[in-house]
C-alpha cells in the first residue's frame, strides 16, 4: 500500500520512518486464555487410555470389548486436542510475524 501511495503522491508523501512496515509481535501479543477442560483432563492421558486397553478387572467379554473402545474414543479426542492446539499456535505464529 505506501508503494502505491509512494507513487501516487511521490511529491508530497513524507515517511520519516527507517521502516514502513512494524510486525504484529512488537506491539501485540495473542495467546489462548484457556483450552476446553477435557483437553487436561486426566480421561485423556496416556497412563488412562493404556488403563481401559489392559482392563481385565472383569471377565465379561463385553465389558472388555467396551473398555477397548472406549480407550479409542478417548485416544481420538487426545488427539483432537493436539491437532486444536498446535494449530492454534501455528496461526498465532503466522499472525505475528
Amino acid at each position: 500500500m505506501f508503494e502505491q501511495l509512494k507513487v501516487q503522491y511521490s511529491s508530497s508523501l513524507l515517511c520519516p520512518c527507517s521502516q514502513i512496515l512494524v510486525l504484529y509481535s512488537k506491539f501485540l501479543s495473542v495467546k489462548p486464555a484457556t483450552y476446553r477442560q477435557v483437553c487436561s483432563s486426566y480421561f485423556i492421558s496416556s497412563n488412562f487410555i493404556q488403563l481401559l486397553w489392559i482392563s481385565d478387572l472383569y471377565s465379561s467379554y463385553y465389558w472388555n470389548i467396551d473398555m477397548k473402545i472406549l480407550s479409542i474414543q478417548f485416544r481420538l479426542l487426545a488427539s483432537l486436542c493436539s491437532l486444536a492446539e498446535n494449530t492454534i499456535q501455528q496461526k498465532i505464529k503466522i499472525f505475528s510475524s
